[in-house]
């Protein structure tokens, strides 16, 4: 995955070797994004059903959000998520249960505005994720786990490249860490409840575009 970054990264530059010299100042402005999600299971959800984890594979997702820049290196955004694991195979046999995640948001960025279009950046955020888990306990059907809505902390670094005044491409890598650790939860029609094991976390990797609207009069320093 690193190497997914790495050329990424080095996509944009490349393109950015193009464009003229200018730094943009995006105070004032605000964008919207869209992107797509990998997401990597790590710790309790990566490991496997003899460890007592949840025995996640690579998973998948998408998101939007939105953000205002109310200073040249500051802005503040809100976000949502959806990500969904597929289990690991039990030997020679295919799982068909699913873990899914809501998370719905706020966050702050900071950004680094270089010359030639590029801006590296930072997020850090949290908020409500609402979860699913659809399992087969021991030898019985498939039947899904109630589960009540946790909290989140995520964080993230990633560049962006501005293709247009009003366009920008953009990568990034994070962590996402939901704290599920005594969350209650049910199964089935079953209303006994339980207590969830442990938190969950994951890696992610996203790239999307973002569209910039400018609330001021967009100005660059030569």
């Amino acid at each position: 995955m690193k190497k997914i970054v790495v050329l990424l990264v080095t996509v944009l530059v490349c393109f950015a070797a193009t464009a003229p010299a200018q730094v943009m100042d995006p105070t004032g402005m605000i964008d919207g994004s869209a992107f797509g999600i990998v997401d990597i299971p790590t710790g309790f959800t990566q490991a496997d059903w003899e460890e007592g984890g949840m025995a996640r594979e690579l998973g998948f997702g998408g998101g939007v959000s939105g953000e205002y820049f109310f200073h040249p290196f500051v802005g503040a955004g809100i976000h949502f998520m959806y990500h969904t694991f597929s289990a690991k195979d039990m030997g020679d046999e295919p799982m068909d249960d699913k873990f899914n995640a809501i998370m719905i948001g706020a966050h702050a960025k900071g950004v680094y505005p270089l010359e030639m279009g590029i801006i590296p950046y930072a997020t850090a955020g949290g908020g409500v994720a609402l979860t699913k888990w659809k399992d087969m306990p021991g030898e019985g059907d498939l039947v899904e786990f109630d589960i009540d809505p946790a909290l989140y902390i995520t964080g993230n670094i990633g560049v962006m490249y501005f293709v247009s005044p009003t366009v920008s491409v953009f990568a990034e890598a994070g962590g996402n860490y939901i704290m599920l650790d005594g969350t209650k939860y049910t199964v089935g029609s079953d209303e006994t409840e339980f207590d969830f094991p442990k938190n969950v976390p994951f890696a992610s990797i996203k790239a999307g575009v973002s569209v910039w609207f400018s609330l001021t009069p967009q100005e660059y320093e030569e």
